[in-house]
């Protein structure tokens, strides 16, 4: 499990997450790499509360793409 910090719209969210990632996941030689994230818990900064289930799925969205930069790099 990971711990990243993401800003998303001005605000700063601690999310704790999985990645597997996979070179060549079609086998054909030149397939991008993929990139499975599992978000475990996305809090803010002072609370524990998970807010998985109160985001907007635009935000959660935004969150999985900044994780995969991270990843990435």
């Amino acid at each position: 499990m990971s711990l990243e910090q993401v800003e998303v719209l001005g605000v700063l969210f601690d999310v704790y997450y999985d990645c597997q990632i996979e070179n060549d996941p079609y086998g054909t030689g030149d397939s991008p790499t993929s990139y499975d994230i599992t978000i475990i818990s996305i809090e803010t900064a002072g609370d524990t509360q998970d807010l998985q289930e109160v985001l907007a799925n635009y935000v959660i969205e935004q969150i999985t793409k900044e994780l995969i930069k991270v990843e990435s790099n």
